[in-house]
């Protein structure tokens, strides 16, 4: 025992000189940091390097920006790219581009941003060791043909060899197992638990499939014949003919240059004129500051992962978790109850989750409006089903051409595993008082009756949904209907149905911002985020103590941090919980499918 009192106190003693370290460190840091604006260089090279796909969720303390510097999110690079554009310090944007992990909705958002760069009159160029290697980049390619000049390592591929959709079933492996999807769906196109019940796509699920394919592809397509000035006919040969080497990329001209980083770089700086550095976006945002820092407030509300009822699990350093109800809710009411705030805007990335959760941020979104606070959405990579349905009641509704988005329905239900358990010698028995208790147990299947009560629940939840899109989009519920049926729709097609009111990313949204107060198109605008982000120290504090009040629960609890740890190197993890989410809860769900363009 006094070796057990020993080894906490040391412990504890770890925590708080390693908390006095950082804080020292930091403190250093920030006071180099903060000298002013002038310590950017003038001329100045604004330097890019993707290597992780962009969180959602933006951080505000300057000190997590920094220790999170090779992760900015989504608004990170827009603003800086935006802030940059209106800098006359920075003459030149070069960015490494062969390790990019994007979604085709961020590429577009960045894209759009880099065009708003080169508006300015500043040159941009682009570099990749290689768009690809044994595998697809085309993700990374499409973001560099924005660029005015590409260049490529000899050693590196082009590999744009197209899209396709990919779907994996179990239906096969549950048969041989013993295990009995009974799932409900509505309707035809509501394919969220289609691994578990088919064995390949049913042909509505593939109509559906091939039109978002075919939206996708010819989106991409026609984006770099234009910015590239190659033929159609060209391009479609060459994704064809794909992947190709470095010396037949320049030729048939999907890149400008062959070198190294090092050499791209320095065309950058020779471009930016004599003497000029290079400022990487971490170190740029934290000297210059972000953009829409003064003006009308709007308040943004972040909605990222997916929809589950409670707290959720966020995390905000590695943009992994779920997207609770209750801190949703509380945010808009912030937002909304601020007399200072004029306006809300909602970033949604989200499959979609939990029908109940899904309503109450439904109410909360219904809730500013009634307040007087016109609330505008814009959708990321996805926001679909569950993602939708919050979405549904705002004033605008912004996504881009490449977002997922509809997925107007339903589905649930369980796995029955009685057989498997009694093939290896597993038996049930129970104690009843209710004709329906246990009704959800994984040891029987459902009674006819039980079913029965399965099918008014899908028929009472595709209701509500369809009739809430209905109310918020105001038109009729034959018109939403004709767009509903459990669809998947990218931004580009759910536009001509009237599901989103324009196409666009943040700077579009804020443009619809704008317009609904009455503004003049370039009025300032000044972004707060809610809720209220805890600053570096107050994060440090909840992660040692994880939601305990005392240290010794932080330090116990910390095993909860190192599974939570591992869990986020494992990217199974984040599909059985999915997978947990669906068959647990009335989800309106996107389902998991695996798209390689």
């Amino acid at each position: 025992m006094k070796r057990f009192i020993v080894g906490l106190f040391a412990w504890f003693g770890f925590v708080v000189v390693l908390v006095i370290g950082a804080g020292v460190g930091l403190w250093w840091w920030w006071a180099g940091m903060r000298d002013d604006e002038a310590r950017i260089p003038d001329p100045a090279v604004l330097s890019l390097r993707l290597k992780h796909r962009p969180a959602e969720d933006s951080l505000e303390d300057p000190w997590l920006r920094f220790a999170l510097r090779d992760r900015p999110s989504m608004r990170d690079l827009v603003d800086a790219l935006d802030r940059a554009a209106a800098d006359p310090r920075v003459k030149v944007l070069v960015a490494d581009l062969g390790e990019t992990d994007l979604g085709l909705a961020q590429a577009q958002e960045l894209r759009q941003a880099v065009a708003r760069f080169r508006r300015a009159g500043k040159p941009t160029v682009a570099f990749a060791d290689s768009f690809g290697e044994v595998g697809t980049s085309n993700a990374g390619y499409y973001l560099a043909t924005a660029f005015d000049q590409i260049w490529l390592q000899a050693s590196g591929d082009v590999s744009m060899v197209g899209l396709s959709i990919e779907g994996v079933f179990v239906r096969g492996l549950l048969d041989r197992l013993g295990i009995e999807p009974q799932i409900g769906q509505r309707k035809e196109f509501k394919n969220a638990m289609s691994p578990a019940t088919d064995t390949a796509f049913t042909p509505p699920v593939r109509e559906m499939l091939e039109a978002l394919a075919r939206s996708l592809f010819d989106q991409v397509t026609a984006d770099i014949a234009s910015d590239r000035r190659i033929d159609a006919a060209i391009l479609r040969r060459a994704v064809n003919n794909a992947p190709h080497d470095s010396a037949a990329a320049r030729q048939i001209g999907l890149v400008d240059r062959i070198g190294y980083w090092d050499e791209a770089r320095a065309e950058a700086r020779r471009l930016a004129g004599a003497d000029a550095e290079t400022v990487t976006v971490a170190r740029y945002l934290n000297r210059a500051g972000r953009p829409n820092r003064h003006g009308t407030t709007v308040a943004l509300i972040h909605g990222s992962g997916p929809i589950v009822r409670g707290g959720g699990d966020r995390d905000p350093l590695f943009g992994h978790g779920t997207l609770g109800a209750d801190p949703l809710v509380r945010a808009f009411d912030d937002a909304s109850g601020d007399r200072n705030v004029a306006a809300i805007l909602f970033r949604i990335d989200s499959p979609g989750g939990s029908y109940v959760a899904s309503d109450t941020i439904w109410r909360a979104v219904m809730r500013a409006r009634e307040r007087g606070k016109p609330v505008v959405v814009s959708m990321g990579n996805v926001a679909a089903s569950g993602g939708y349905f919050v979405a549904a009641p705002a004033d605008r509704i912004v996504a881009q051409p490449g977002t997922l988005t509809g997925s107007i329905g339903v589905v649930f239900g369980k796995l029955v595993a009685k057989d498997l358990a009694e093939s290896i010698g597993i038996t049930f028995d129970r104690v009843r008082i209710g004709e329906h208790a246990g009704m959800w147990s994984a040891s029987r299947p459902f009674t006819p009756a039980e079913r029965a009560k399965v099918e008014q629940s899908l028929d009472r939840v595709y209701d509500d949904f369809t009739a809430k899109v209905a109310q918020g989009r105001q038109r009729s519920r034959e018109q939403i209907e004709a767009a509903a049926k459990g669809r998947v729709w990218t931004g580009a097609q759910a536009h001509e149905f009237g599901l989103v009111d324009a196409l666009g990313g943040y700077q579009t949204a804020l443009d619809e911002v704008r317009k609904l107060l009455k503004l003049p198109a370039e009025a300032p605008l000044a972004i707060r985020v809610y809720p209220k982000e805890k600053d570096s120290f107050g994060l440090l504090y909840d992660l040692l103590l994880d939601g305990e009040e005392t240290w010794w629960g932080g330090a116990i609890a910390r095993l909860g941090l190192l599974v939570r740890l591992a869990q986020r190197a494992q990217p199974w993890a984040e599909r059985l919980d999915e997978l947990q989410a669906t068959l647990a809860t009335e989800s309106l769900q996107l389902p998991r499918l695996e798209t390689r363009y």
